[in-house]
């Protein structure tokens, strides 16, 4: 199910302008900021009772901007307002269950890392928790 979830957020990914681009895994070599990467952490099964199960799935989206120069600040605030952007995106109703891949969102959090030296990044990592409700078959 976490493969179906990744590629159901890169296309969403995809429609915001200010990410240069998108990866469903992290390349070898990246040339374009900011960019973002989704990937997997983790998937875990609950069972409800004997028919129906909860999958509990973990996603990461990482954005990364590269810093120059001159533009630390400005670069940062820009990461910053394209993880708003994100999961504004993702709790917004017409995302809410990324086309019937789950049932429902449990929980986005967003951290921030990253230094101020020359040609290093400033990261932000979106974690997305979800669940899908189904019928063992």
């Amino acid at each position: 199910m976490y493969n179906d979830i990744c590629t159901a957020i890169v296309s969403l990914l995809g429609g915001i302008s200010d990410i240069k681009s998108v990866y469903n895994g992290q390349p070898n070599e990246v040339s374009d900021y900011p960019t973002a990467f989704v990937y997997p952490n983790t998937e875990a099964d609950a069972y409800l009772d004997l028919r129906d199960i909860k999958r509990l799935s973990s996603v990461s989206i990482r954005i990364v901007g590269q810093l120059d120069n001159t533009n630390y600040i400005a670069i940062q605030s820009q990461i910053r307002q394209i993880c708003t952007e994100v999961v504004e995106m993702l709790w917004s109703t017409a995302n809410l269950t990324l086309g019937g891949k789950v049932s429902f969102p449990t929980e986005i959090s967003t951290s921030f890392d990253g230094n101020s030296s020359a040609n290093s990044f400033y990261r932000a990592t979106i974690v997305y928790k979800a669940t899908k409700r189904f019928t063992r078959g």
